[in-house]
């Protein structure tokens, strides 16, 4: 599985880094036939692809049939940068904080944390900063400083947009049509290379679409929920 990619690198679910340069083709497998295609076809964490090696270079690339991607990975902005100097993680379970210098020493390397009650940001006596996020914090150490990337479900990813964008007071219909648009946009967004190097489709700015700005609520997660069943029956049909 494609894990990130740069102008020079790519990097896969084996953990292993591989050079290549921007001549490199792309082909695709569609309704099993191999097709051209192009970077842009990629999906972050979701495509399965076959690397041609020559000496050691990438010379080739076959994306794997398309899926439909579950999780969504977004990068928590710094203010309006996405780099920082520390991160510090409160675990909500146990209220332990870690430190992503103190844990972290070589470059490039990835730190991941996780808890079933929930990540919190803080700072280094544990006051927080953020309400709780839920999946995976994967932390990446950069020249520039560190880089937050939070992997999880699209569908509980759509239940902190949906209330970031729209009062919850315009109504379940409204909310509605603008969860289709979230999720439209969202599924637009898994093939934006703007972050491919750190292993995301987009950040929680409005650059995108705004993402936990607080928390989520019975009216928009309804909201979220109908959409979905909704495009589950289109897709079956």
């Amino acid at each position: 599985v494609l894990l990130r990619y740069t102008e020079d690198t790519l990097t896969l679910s084996d953990s292993q880094t591989y050079q290549r340069n921007n001549t490199v083709p792309v082909y695709q497998k569609i309704a099993g036939k191999v097709q051209q295609s192009d970077w842009g076809a990629f999906v972050i964490g979701v495509s399965k692809i076959q690397c041609v090696l020559h000496e050691g270079q990438v010379s080739a690339i076959i994306i794997e049939e398309e899926v439909t991607p579950s999780d969504i990975r977004v990068i928590i902005k710094n203010g309006d940068s996405i780099y920082y100097s520390d991160i510090f993680v409160k675990k909500k379970s146990d209220g332990s904080i870690i430190s992503a210098k103190k844990s972290m020493k070589e470059q490039n390397s990835i730190l991941e944390i996780s808890d079933k009650q929930g990540l919190v940001l803080c700072d280094e006596n544990g006051k927080e900063r953020s309400e709780a996020y839920e999946g995976i914090f994967r932390i990446m150490q950069t020249e520039k400083g560190y880089v937050l990337v939070n992997e999880l479900a699209l569908e509980t990813y759509l239940k902190y947009v949906l209330p970031s964008e729209m009062p919850t007071s315009f109504g379940i219909e409204a909310l509605k049509a603008q969860a289709v648009c979230a999720r439209t946009y969202a599924y637009a967004q898994m093939k934006n290379a703007s972050y491919a190097q750190f292993g995301a489709n987009l950040d929680d700015s409005t650059s995108f679409q705004a993402y936990h700005n607080g928390g989520h609520y019975e009216i928009t997660d309804k909201a979220v929920a109908e959409q979905q069943e909704k495009c589950l029956l289109v897709m079956e049909n």
